[in-house]
């Protein structure tokens, strides 16, 4: 009885999803820009191997080791780090290092430098984006999570088109001269000039965000290993139906990726056009988000987040 009190009454704290309208915009904003400065270089990246005489090789690891690296180096760290610290402030420094990568990967005067402007740009959205959804699911109740994920993922997908459909655009206009470059530089280097002082702005409304009471999860970062398998068995119809829906959109961004080493070649004139061909591939996989999280659980005991720990009793 007195479990099932604390229960409720924690329950009673969280916020309802249309007392958090804003905050999850702002926070699904944020992620858009991030995966925006992210996928921005590759639609440019023809242009920038041109200029900086890049091997097929380099600029590979610049676009694919680049990315890599975050995920299997930091991924973890980052989790622990958002479990335990503050989100919003987390969230705030991920979206630095995506700006300060975006202006690092526009001044790049070498190989060396690319790399490591996208590596930060890399880091920053894939951390932003842990913090983004363990916030979402502290400004809504439980059974309202499905919903509140929702704005972040679609965000997320559209963030990905947008990388190669606004950097396209901005490409053209400026080879065209219809747009200056930035500071005397080149056509895609002034692209990310431009979106890097665009994030920089657009993460601004980040400061006034506040960082919401808890309620995420049940069994905690110290939870035994039995009682974390357990709660995730308990889960695992809802995962058996929302994970191919999530994979579909995952194997479409990738095949957007993939149709973007079809559709850059030399034609720089032509950069907008292609960047709007591959939003079309990746407006289906904001589709399979939707259908993703429509079809997440809306029982309060399914929808919480379960942190996976290797703790003994």
């Amino acid at each position: 009885m007195i479990d099932a009190a604390v229960e409720i009454a924690d329950e009673a704290e969280a916020p309802t999803l249309g007392h958090s309208v804003w905050p999850l915009l702002l926070i699904s904003l944020a992620i858009l820009v991030g995966f925006t400065m992210l996928q921005s270089f590759g639609i440019l990246a023809e242009s920038a191997k041109a200029e900086m005489h890049l091997t097929d090789n380099a600029l590979a690891v610049v676009q694919g080791v680049s990315a890599a690296i975050p995920l299997l180096l930091f991924s973890i760290p980052i989790g622990l780090w958002v479990d335990r610290r503050n989100r919003v402030r987390i969230l705030i420094v991920m979206a630095v290092a995506w700006t300060l990568g975006t202006f690092l990967t526009a001044a790049a005067p070498s190989t060396l430098i690319l790399f490591f402007g996208r590596m930060l740009t890399a880091i920053g959205t894939t951390g932003g984006l842990t913090a983004v959804l363990s916030l979402s699911s502290d400004y809504c109740r439980p059974d309202q999570r499905g919903r509140g994920l929702l704005g972040p993922n679609i965000a997320k997908a559209i963030g990905v088109a947008a990388g190669f459909t606004v950097a396209g655009l901005l490409l053209g206009a400026v080879t065209a001269g219809r747009l200056p470059a930035m500071f005397g530089s080149t056509s895609w280097r002034s692209v990310q000039w431009m979106l890097g002082i665009g994030s920089a702005i657009l993460i601004l409304p980040l400061l006034f965000l506040r960082e919401p009471q808890r309620h995420e999860v049940e069994a905690g970062p110290g939870a035994p290993f039995k009682v974390v398998w357990a709660e995730a068995k308990a889960r695992r119809r809802w995962g058996l139906r929302a994970h191919p829906a999530s994979w579909s959109a995952g194997f479409l961004s990738t095949a957007a990726a993939a149709a973007l080493l079809f559709f850059v070649q030399p034609w720089h004139s032509q950069h907008a056009q292609n960047g709007c061909d591959i939003e079309s591939l990746e407006t289906t996989g904001a589709v399979a988000t939707v259908i993703h999280m429509d079809d997440a659980p809306h029982r309060g005991d399914e929808a919480t987040t379960v942190i996976w720990t290797t703790e003994d009793d």
